[in-house]
């Protein structure tokens, strides 16, 4: 029995490797990922420069009573 189990076993992981062979076969396999892969951006990209001096719109009064 314990033979039968073995063999039984084998022949389920043959049949596993065999289906795993034809499945990528037909499937073409996983498509390996690109690490330096351009940028298709044809924008220029521009940075606002912004100004040191500081406007301000507020007046102050002074007002003395």
């Amino acid at each position: 029995m314990k033979s039968f189990k073995k063999a039984l076993k084998l022949a389920c992981l043959v049949l596993v490797i065999c289906l795993a062979t034809i499945g990528i076969s037909i499937a073409g396999g996983a498509p390996v990922p690109l690490s330096r892969r351009k940028e298709n951006d044809p924008q220029i990209k521009i940075e606002l420069v912004e100004s040191k001096e500081k406007t301000s719109d507020l007046v102050q009064i002074d007002v003395k009573l």
